[in-house]
C-alpha cells in the first residue's frame, strides 16, 4: 500500500484492509516518510479504504483529509496499490446563508452476505473545513455506500482590507473573546510585542499586529498589547504552515485575538509599512443558525460529491437555549442511519446562553433519506462536560418545522415520555432519569463523576422500605408482592453546581398496585407539568403576582381525575414555605398564582391526588428566577 497526498508527497493515513468474504480486517498506517505499508493477507477479495493525510507546508499539521482506496480488490498475487489523494474531489455543501464547517466525518459501509461493517472517522478542528474523496466503482457483490456528515455555522470571523475588500483568512484564538458585530480598526505593527517594541506605544482602540515570539507565550504577547490599549490583535506565524492556537480560559484575556499564516502576514506588514491600513472585521460570536448535514451516497463515491441544503429537503427547528447571561453551553449532535450501531457525537460548538437558533436538518437533494435518519442531540455544561441534557432520538421529515426549548424551567425529573414505569407479573420495571426540562423528551442523568451531584431512589410497600439505590434502571427489575398494596417511589436529587435551576428536587409517588391479570400494566404515577412563561434566563418580573398553568397526566398519558391540588412557594430555597392560590381551570388544568419577590429565586412544592389513590408530591428548589 502506497499513499500520496494532495501535494504529491508521500504521506501516512489510516486504512482498513477488509476481507470481503469473511469480514476479518487489519487496520494499518503506512510510514509517513515512505508512504508505504507492506501487508500480508491470504488470497481473496478485499476492500482497501481509508483516509490520506495531507500535511501543511511545514509538514507539522494535517491540513485536510481524503477518503480514498479501492472497495473491491482481487488479490491472487503480490500487488502494489497506490492511493493518490491528488485524484480527490472536494465535498461541498451549499447552504441558504453563508456558513463554515468546524470539521467533518468521512465514512463508508460495506454490506456483504456474511457481515456488515461501518467505518466512520471524525476530524474536528476549526481549520479542517475542506474534505476530499476519490471516486470509486460499484462493488460486483454486496453493497457499498459513502457518508459525509458536517455541522455548518455562521462564520465566526470575516476580515478584509478597508477600501479594496481583499479578504484576510483568520483563525480565532480559542478562549479569547469573540468579536460580535462589525468593526473597522487601524492596524499597527508591534513587532514581537517585546518591551522595546511597545515602549511609548498607545494603540487606544487600534488593532495590534504582532509576530509570534518563540521566547514568549501567546498569552503573554496578548496581555502585553492589551496594556497598550489595543482592541484586538493579529498574531502572525513566524514560520510556514498552519497556525492555530488557544489560551486557557483562566488566563483572563480581555481582547479578541486571531492567528494569521506567515505569507498572509507578510502582505499585511507590507501594507502597514506603506501607509495607514485599516481592517474591516465582521464577527458573529454565537451563530443564529446551524446546518446539520448527513449525506449518504449509495453504490460508490461519486465523481461530483456536491449537494445543497434547501427548505424543501430540510426540517427546521427553532431552538431556544435557556441560561443566565455569561453561561457557556456546548452542544453535540449525532446522526444515526438505519442499522448503524457505531456513531460519533462531537462536542463541536461552544456558545453563550441565552440563545435562539435556527437548526436545519438535511440529507441533501441528490440522495435524500431524511426520513430514515435519527438525530441524537445533547447539550452539555461547559464546566461539567459529563453532565448533559439529552433529547430522544428524533426523525424529521422534509419541510417539517417545530419549536424546542433547552434547559427551560422547571427542571425537575425527566418527564413521563422518557420514563419507564410498568408492572409485568410480580416485577416493577423503573427507569427514571434524574433531570429534565420544560421540553417533553429531554432527559439527563448524573455521571457521578462529580461528588457534589447526588441522587437517591427508594421503593416502599405499605410504608416499609424495600430497596434503596442511586437510581432506578430497567436493567434491574424489582420484585414485588402479587397482593394488592400501596407503593411509594421517592427520588431525591441535588446538583448545586452546573445548570443553575432546580439545584435540589424531591419527588414522591404514591399508588396502588397488584399483579395484573395478564401482560404489562403502567404504574399509577401522577406527573405534573409546569407551564412557566419565562425569558431566556428562566426569569420573570419580580415584585408582582405571577400566574402559571399546572396540569397532570398519568404514566399512561391519560388525564387523571384529580381530587385535590396544593401548591406552596418558598423564596429562601426551602427554609420557609407559604401557600399559593390554586384555581381550577378546564380540562384538568390549574391556575397557580404566586407573589414573586423582587429578586432571587422561587421554589415550588406541589401535591396532588386523584380518585384512585395515586398521589404526587414534588419539591423543586430554584424552580425559576425573578429579576
Amino acid at each position: 500500500l502506497q499513499l500520496i497526498d494532495r501535494n504529491g508527497n508521500t504521506t501516512s493515513g489510516e486504512f482498513f484492509v477488509v476481507n470481503l468474504d469473511t469480514g476479518s480486517y487489519n487496520k494499518v498506517r503506512p510510514n509517513r516518510d515512505t508512504g508505504i505499508k507492506l501487508i500480508e493477507v491470504p488470497q481473496g477479495r478485499y476492500s482497501v479504504m481509508g483516509t490520506v493525510d495531507t500535511y501543511d507546508e511545514a509538514g507539522f499539521l494535517v491540513e485536510n483529509h481524503t477518503l480514498a482506496g479501492d472497495p473491491e480488490v482481487e488479490l491472487s498475487e503480490n500487488k502494489i496499490l497506490t492511493i493518490d489523494a491528488q485524484l480527490g474531489k472536494e465535498v461541498k455543501i451549499s447552504t441558504p446563508k453563508e456558513s463554515d464547517g468546524t470539521g467533518y466525518q468521512l465514512g463508508y459501509r460495506l454490506d456483504q452476505d456474511k457481515f456488515r461493517m461501518d467505518v466512520i472517522t471524525g476530524f474536528y478542528n476549526p481549520y479542517w473545513d475542506h474534505a476530499y474523496v476519490v471516486p470509486t466503482e460499484p462493488l460486483t457483490t454486496g453493497t457499498f455506500d459513502f457518508s459525509f456528515k458536517q455541522r455548518r455555522f455562521a462564520p465566526l470571523i470575516r476580515a478584509s482590507y478597508d477600501g479594496t475588500g481583499d479578504s484576510i483568512p483568520l483563525e480565532h484564538v480559542e478562549f479569547t473573546p469573540k468579536l460580535d458585530g462589525d468593526k473597522t480598526m487601524e492596524a499597527v505593527d508591534l513587532g514581537f510585542a517585546r518591551p522595546d517594541d511597545l515602549s511609548g506605544k498607545n494603540l487606544n482602540g487600534k488593532l495590534a499586529v504582532i509576530t509570534r515570539d518563540t521566547e514568549s507565550t501567546v498569552t503573554d504577547q496578548i496581555k502585553a498589547v492589551t496594556a497598550t490599549g489595543a482592541a484586538g490583535v493579529f498574531i502572525v506565524y513566524d514560520g510556514p504552515g498552519i497556525f492555530w492556537t488557544s489560551v486557557l480560559k483562566t488566563d483572563g484575556i480581555t481582547i479578541p485575538a486571531w492567528t494569521l499564516q506567515q505569507d498572509e502576514g507578510a502582505v499585511l506588514f507590507d501594507r502597514i509599512a506603506n501607509g495607514p491600513t485599516s481592517i474591516n472585521l465582521k464577527g458573529i460570536a454565537n451563530s443564529p443558525y446551524v446546518y446539520n448535514m448527513a449525506m449518504v451516497i449509495p453504490e460508490a463515491i461519486p465523481t461530483n460529491p456536491v449537494d445543497t441544503v434547501t427548505k424543501e429537503n430540510s426540517a427546521v427547528v427553532n431552538a431556544h437555549y435557556r441560561g443566565s447571561k455569561g453561561r457557556v453551553l456546548v452542544d453535540s449532535l449525532a446522526s444515526i442511519r438505519p442499522r448503524e450501531f457505531v456513531t460519533l457525537q462531537v462536542l463541536d460548538y461552544y456558545f453563550d446562553a441565552p440563545l435562539d437558533r435556527e437548526e436545519w436538518y438535511s440529507t441533501g437533494s441528490k440522495w435524500p433519506m431524511l426520513k430514515d435518519i435519527k438525530w441524537n442531540h445533547t447539550v452539555h455544561d461547559e464546566n461539567r462536560m459529563k453532565r448533559s441534557m439529552n433529547d430522544i432520538h428524533r426523525i424529521y421529515l422534509p419541510g417539517e418545522q417545530r419549536e424546542e426549548t433547552w434547559l427551560g424551567a422547571a427542571n425537575g425529573l425527566a418527564d413521563r415520555e422518557i420514563t419507564m414505569a410498568y408492572r409485568e407479573g410480580d416485577k416493577f420495571t423503573l427507569n427514571i432519569f434524574e433531570q429534565g426540562d420544560s421540553q417533553p423528551g429531554h432527559w439527563g442523568n448524573f455521571a457521578f463523576d462529580y461528588p457534589e451531584d447526588t441522587s437517591v431512589a427508594r421503593l416502599y410497600k405499605d410504608g416499609k422500605l424495600l430497596t434503596t439505590s442511586n437510581y432506578f434502571s430497567f436493567f434491574y427489575p424489582l420484585s414485588v408482592s402479587p397482593d394488592p398494596a400501596t407503593y411509594r417511589i421517592t427520588m431525591d436529587t441535588a446538583h448545586p453546581t452546573g445548570f443553575r435551576m432546580s439545584t435540589q428536587t424531591n419527588t414522591a409517588w404514591t399508588f396502588k398496585s397488584e399483579r395484573p391479570a395478564s401482560g404489562r400494566e403502567n404504574l399509577g404515577l401522577l406527573w405534573p407539568t409546569y407551564d412557566l412563561e419565562l425569558d431566556g434566563e428562566n426569569k420573570t418580573k419580580g415584585g408582582n403576582t405571577y400566574h402559571f398553568d399546572l396540569s397532570f397526566a398519568l404514566q399512561s398519558g391519560d388525564t387523571p381525575d384529580i381530587k385535590g391540588v396544593e401548591v406552596e412557594v418558598s423564596t429562601d430555597d426551602g427554609v420557609t414555605w407559604n401557600a399559593a392560590k390554586v384555581s381550577s381551570k378546564k380540562d384538568g388544568h390549574y391556575k397557580v398564582s404566586v407573589k414573586n419577590p423582587k429578586s432571587g429565586y422561587v421554589s415550588l412544592r406541589v401535591k396532588a391526588w386523584d380518585v384512585n389513590g395515586s398521589q404526587i408530591e414534588q419539591t423543586i428548589i430554584k424552580s425559576y428566577a425573578v429579576r
